[in-house]
């Protein structure tokens, strides 16, 4: 298991061991953002404000405010969560058992990339270094 550089317990791990998660963090954070400009050259879902702002909303309501989540969570939740099915709607996707096809997931994880800062309906989806999504109330709030 690996524990991060930002994690309290992180100065208890023997030097060793803080220079091999080190490393392992900073490779995984250049993986995902090479992964990051390869999803951005895809072409774009034309997906509106409210859609979004729908999507996000549904999003914080299957996860909570201290949860996260990335793309495969959201295409393994979609089929059994019709409130995240229905904000999903505007993408056009078709699912395959147990989860959305890969083309959804690549779809998904644009869409949070170009997405995450973003206020959308009084809340705003984070996006961390290595692509794990929390959403957050704008103002603080819980969302």
């Amino acid at each position: 298991m690996h524990i991060s550089p930002t994690s309290p317990n992180f100065h208890r791990l023997p030097p060793r061991r803080r220079s091999i998660e080190v490393e392992y963090f900073t490779a995984l954070i250049e993986k995902t953002r090479r992964d990051d400009l390869a999803a951005l050259r895809r072409p774009a879902d034309r997906v509106t404000d409210a859609a979004s702002a729908r999507l996000v909303a549904a999003l914080a309501a299957q996860w909570g405010p201290d949860a996260q989540f990335d793309e495969l969570n959201c295409a393994i939740e979609a089929v059994s969560s019709t409130r995240l099915w229905e904000a999903l709607a505007p993408f056009g996707f078709r699912w395959r058992r147990p989860q959305l096809d890969k083309g959804a997931e690549r779809r998904i994880e644009r869409w949070l990339i170009v997405t995450a800062g973003r206020e959308l309906g009084g809340l705003r989806l984070r996006r961390n270094a290595i692509g794990w999504c929390r959403i957050e109330a704008v103002g603080g709030g819980r969302a």
